[in-house]
């Protein structure tokens, strides 16, 4: 465990996206909730991903965000976490607010499921647009 050893400050980091144990495992703390408001208390918005149960984001502020996942048919959970991310960071860099950034990587991450690992796993922004919209 890496009890102990976190920054006395995230300031300079923009976003920690996190897994469920990654958050607890890091931080020696004894649930999701209580380990993303200690790290997010050092001055970063954290984000957990929680597979089927969507994810939570925790503000340096306080202020808490959570979603839930799409209903997926899993095919294959590789790279799952990966797309979340990117899709997070579309959003953001697109100007999105805290809520829409983590309905969007869920969504992504829940797509991704559906298709078996091959040389394209992700889709397009212009496919994931189109199925956000149609």
């Amino acid at each position: 465990m890496l009890i102990g050893r976190l920054p006395s400050t995230l300031d300079d980091v923009h976003a920690l996206i996190l897994n469920e144990r990654e958050v607890v495992r890091l931080t020696g703390r004894p649930d999701v909730w209580s380990a993303a408001r200690h790290l997010a208390d050092l001055g970063t918005t954290v984000v957990v991903t929680r597979g089927s149960n969507g994810a939570i984001a925790v503000e340096p502020d306080g202020r808490v965000v959570e979603v839930a996942a799409r209903a997926a048919d899993v095919a294959d959970p590789t790279g799952a976490g990966d797309l979340f991310a990117a899709a997070y960071v579309w959003a953001d860099l697109a100007g999105q607010e805290l809520e829409e950034r983590l309905r969007q990587a869920t969504a992504y991450a829940s797509l991704s499921l559906e298709r078996v690992t091959d040389r394209q796993k992700g889709i397009t922004l212009d496919e994931f647009d189109a199925l956000l919209t149609g």
